[in-house]
């Protein structure tokens, strides 16, 4: 059994692994859609049914996850993962880049729903919070492919040689880390206690799911509206726009880092009530600036404030019957994709009809909402069967 430090260490890089794979695909997009001659329309409609398969391959995974083992699954889904980053590079025509992105979001769900279930059990185990932790190198992957990719375009080599390499290192880490993963309890069947099946009505899990689609709304709409935000209402320029975006990441990877030692000193429910008014405040005073340092300003504030709360929605998920952790987990990531497709789709609906500042009231809104809804955080007793049989790990 290895120590619970080399399963914090061997768990990490498949996080900055899921992010960065994602970053390289998302600077591929352009090189992709000049490459097949691809309308805008034809481009969002792959980006919508990459999102669809990886929600759909969330909402099945945590019964995947209690068959067949989340380490199994990881490692299985991080090998898949890798080699469906292959698929935009070897696609040829529009038809094959759908195929490609349908299977790269189900690798990508099965593979992000896994390791949080693993962070849930392993954070279980070491008795604090260290989530948010793992959240900071999807986001420092999601970084890293931007700079990299970057100089790959720069340098004027195919990106898809990118993909490749990117697929190849993630293959690699996936069958090398696999030993020193951590593992997570299985259900149990007692005479004293049935484990029972983890249910859909269960109302916690419910308005935890709630939740994490009002953050990852928020979330959301500062990746796809902060630079279009920055431009066309702003009025700044494209070298200015783009540092909003930046300014919100860079955010959200120094919160990260930090927030779950602060969440164990002043709990979660605090923690995200103070951080999501925060990200509200933030939010608001970009959408009322009219000059770009207070609009950044108010987008870097807004990545302070969201950074560790969508991490703590999983873990308190995966605490409210610890038998069923990676069920619940799964769907409350559910919920939180479901979010990240919608929300920004809305706003663009109602900016639409309005403008885009008032459209951008609504990822304030959906702060202010957890904020008040931030008690569902709070930790609660766990039935004494349920936590021998977590603590146990036994499968």
């Amino acid at each position: 059994m290895h120590s619970l430090s080399q399963q914090r260490v061997a768990l990490t890089p498949n996080f900055l692994t899921l992010g960065f794979v994602l970053g390289v695909w998302a600077v591929s997009i352009p090189s992709i859609k000049d490459r097949m001659t691809l309308s805008y329309g034809q481009v969002g409609l792959t980006l919508l049914v990459l999102g669809l398969s990886s929600l759909a391959a969330m909402s099945v995974s945590g019964r995947l996850m209690s068959h067949f083992g989340e380490r199994r699954m990881l490692v299985c889904g991080g090998v898949a993962f890798g080699l469906a980053a292959l698929g935009p590079a070897a696609a040829r025509t529009w038809p094959e880049l759908l195929a490609a992105a349908v299977v790269l979001g189900v690798c990508s769900g099965t593979f992000d729903a896994a390791q949080n279930a693993l962070a849930v059990a392993l954070e279980r185990k070491i008795g604090r919070p260290v989530i948010i932790s793992f959240h900071a190198w999807f986001s420092v992957g999601g970084l890293l492919a931007a700079v990299l990719g970057s100089a790959v375009l720069r340098a004027g080599i195919d990106v898809r040689w990118l993909l490749v390499g990117t697929a190849a290192a993630a293959v690699t880490l996936s069958l090398c880390l696999a030993p020193w993963l951590p593992t997570a309890p299985r259900p149990v069947t007692t005479e004293d206690e049935p484990a029972g099946q983890p249910t859909l009505r269960n109302k916690r899990i419910i308005v935890l799911g709630l939740v994490a689609f009002a953050l990852f709304t928020a979330e959301g709409s500062a990746y796809d509206w902060s630079n279009l935000y920055m431009r066309n209402v702003i009025g700044a320029a494209p070298n200015v726009a783009v540092l909003a975006f930046g300014a919100f990441s860079v955010g959200m990877i120094g919160v990260r880092v930090i927030a779950d030692r602060v969440v164990a000193r002043v709990g979660p429910v605090r923690y995200c009530r103070v951080a999501t008014i925060l990200a509200a405040a933030g939010m608001g005073l970009a959408i009322l600036s009219d000059n770009s340092p207070m609009a950044i300003l108010g987008w870097t504030l807004a990545g302070l404030g969201i950074a560790g709360t969508v991490p703590l929605t999983f873990s308190v998920a995966g605490n409210v019957d610890p038998r069923h952790s990676s069920t619940y987990v799964s769907r409350v990531a559910a919920f939180g994709y479901c979010g990240l497709l919608a929300g920004p789709s809305l706003i663009g609906f109602i900016a639409q009809v309005t403008t885009l500042r008032i459209a951008l009231i609504v990822p304030v809104a959906c702060c202010l909402l957890v904020a008040g809804a931030a008690g569902i955080l709070r930790p609660r007793p766990v039935h004494p069967t349920a936590r021998m049989q977590a603590e146990s790990g036994r499968p």
